[in-house]
This record gives C-alpha cells, structure tokens and sequence, in this order.
C-alpha cells in the first residue's frame, strides 16, 4: 500500500515537471502575440467613431485614457498615449472591451434567415403583391428577374421547381443583406 501511494505522488510530481518545462521563447513569443493584441485593441479602441465609442461601456479610467488618447495628434506622443491604453487594457478586462468593439463592427445579418424565411414565404404565397411589396423596400432590385424566378417557383408539378425556390431564395438573400449592410 505505502508503494502505491509513493509510486503515485511521483507520478503527480513528475507531471508537475513537466508542465514547467516550457522554453524561454516559447514564452516570449507568447507574451509578444499577446502584446500586439493589446495594441490592436489600443488601436481600434482609439480609431472608432465617436458613435461606437459612446456605445462602448468601458470602465471609467479605460474611458478617460482613451478618451485623452483619441485628441492627440503627435505621433510620438500618440504612441506613449496608446502604451497607457495597453496597460490599462492589461489591468482591466480587454476581453470585454473587444467583444463590444466586435459586436458594433458586425453588420446586423443575424435576423437574416428569419426574414429571408418569411420573404419567401409571402413570396410563393402572395405572388404578385409580395413582390411589389417587396421591390418597394428594395428599390434596386430587378423585377423582371425576380418576377421570373416567382413564376418558375409557382408553377405545380414543375421539375426545376425545386432548383426555382433555391435561385429565388438566393436573389432575396443577395437584396436583404446590401440592404442590411447599407
């Protein structure tokens, strides 16, 4: 019993060890990847527009360093600026601050299958009247177009039918998402 305990403990030790032996520039090139992402998050937290930057919520001294940091034009002193949003970033909570930076970026297409989905629902339904509706909100879509991918997609007992849907389907995904990015 007492060799089993003696032969596990040094099991564990050795797997302690070995999670110590990490090289020195394995360790540096670490630290410098992660130092180049503070200074693009310094960065782009510093090039928003003032738009994006009131709708961060960023601590308070983040905010003000920041802040101060956007009014500096001097390169050299812009650079000194950005050095202390780095290490402001390294004391607080960076992840939090690229998530919101990430999530103004985004283009908002998450609710574009949903509305994808419906479109096309109204579209095989509705008919004529969908479309109208539909090239009133999307003034550069082509009509002619889309009204022959309509009828295509109506027409029973149709073997492209199928291959109809999906081209119609393709067009108003194509029109929702210039929509939503412009």
């Amino acid at each position: 019993m007492r060799r089993l305990a003696a032969f596990l403990a040094d099991q564990e030790k050795r797997a302690l060890d070995d999670r110590e032996l990490v090289s020195r520039s394995d360790l540096r090139k670490e630290r410098k990847e992660s130092e180049n992402a503070f200074a693009e998050l310094a960065l782009a937290l510093c090039d928003c527009s003032d738009r994006q930057f009131k709708r961060l919520e960023l601590p308070e001294a983040l905010r003000n360093i920041v802040l101060e940091a956007r009014n500096i034009e001097s390169p050299a002193a812009r650079d000194r600026a950005l050095r202390l949003v780095r290490r402001e970033l390294r004391n607080g909570d960076a992840e939090t601050a690229r998530r919101q930076l990430d999530d103004l970026n985004k283009p908002k297409v998450k609710s574009a299958p949903q509305i994808l989905d419906v479109w096309l629902d109204r579209f095989v339904t509705q008919g004529e009247s969908a479309l109208n509706e539909f090239i009133e909100k999307h003034p550069g879509a082509d009509r002619q177009q889309l009204r022959g991918l309509l009828r295509n997609a109506q027409k029973p007992n149709n073997a492209n039918q199928k291959r109809a849907i999906k081209a119609l389907s393709s067009q108003i995904e194509i029109l929702l998402r210039e929509h939503l990015v412009a």
